[in-house]
């Protein structure tokens, strides 16, 4: 007799398309599915589910396919949209702040004088997105040359001076300082704009400019005023430009090696009081 076929009721479980998820009520999709020396690595744990974590690597295997292109500048015919992107990207990878008052900020800015041209420049250079480091090299580069520039013109108008006054030293003898007072005392005379004109002249570096307005004084001040340059002549409480440039001569203010800054000080009050002396005498 044969074996009557068996019969079992017992329903077959369906497979599952993906792991059961967190929370399930068995084991999470990591334990079930991820390898164990993996299953801490940041790359799955950021991930809530298989799915998501699926994705990720879809976009993942997509982006290491992809060949890196790098910032393209806009053809021909890109639209005003497509340019105006690009020069975003490139101003933002160039480290070019969005604001000028950010801009500026970054930059160390030299001492400036009014009507100053840089901070203009600095504008500019924003507008056009000039890198910030680039920039500040620039304006240092600049500012070393210019400093150069003002430190060789300050050497000669010294050299210049030395040269001029030994010249009258020379010539005058103990009348040196008398005289210079003299040429002094005859260009306060003069309006504020030949005296303008004789100041951008250098006119006190200039032996024959002094030579000749201590003759006029001679000839055309009044016997009472060549009286009184003569008697404060000699005077140490009398700033004159003679005793200046004397000062500006010792080795202590010229020689850079044997500069005395106590005595450097004194230079530049003594300089301040003799201008104000001039001034008083023009009033």
């Amino acid at each position: 007799m044969a074996d009557a076929p068996m019969n079992n009721d017992t329903p077959v479980p369906e497979m599952q398309d993906t792991p059961p998820e967190a929370g399930g009520g068995g084991e999470s999709w990591v334990e079930s599915f991820v390898p164990e020396e993996f299953r801490g690595a940041g790359f799955v744990t950021k991930y809530d589910n298989a799915a998501e974590f699926f994705k990720g690597m879809d976009n993942l295997n997509k982006l290491a396919g992809q060949k890196a292109q790098g910032l393209i500048a806009p053809g021909e015919d890109a639209t005003d949209e497509e340019r105006a992107a690009f020069a975003a990207s490139l101003r933002e990878l160039s480290g070019v702040p969005g604001s000028l008052d950010e801009y500026m900020a970054a930059m160390k800015m030299p001492d400036l004088e009014e009507g100053a041209m840089l901070p203009r420049f600095v504008e500019l250079a924003h507008a056009q997105g000039v890198p910030p480091t680039a920039l500040q090299n620039l304006i240092d580069g600049l500012g070393e040359e210019f400093s150069k520039e003002r430190q060789a013109e300050a050497d000669a108008y010294e050299a210049d001076l030395t040269k001029n006054m030994d010249a009258l030293k020379k010539e005058w003898d103990a009348e040196f300082d008398y005289k210079v007072n003299l040429a002094e005392r005859f260009a306060s005379e003069f309006s504020d704009e030949t005296l303008g004109m004789l100041k951008a002249a250098n006119w006190t570096n200039k032996a024959p400019i002094v030579r000749d307005l201590a003759k006029l004084a001679e000839q055309y001040l009044a016997e009472g005023e060549l009286a009184e340059i003569n008697r404060t002549r000699a005077g140490a409480d009398t700033p004159t430009m003679a005793g200046l440039t004397a000062m500006k001569m010792d080795p202590r203010y010229a020689d850079p090696d044997k500069r005395d800054e106590s005595y450097v000080s004194q230079v530049h009050e003594y300089a301040k009081r003799l201008t104000a002396d001039m001034e008083a005498s023009k009033n």
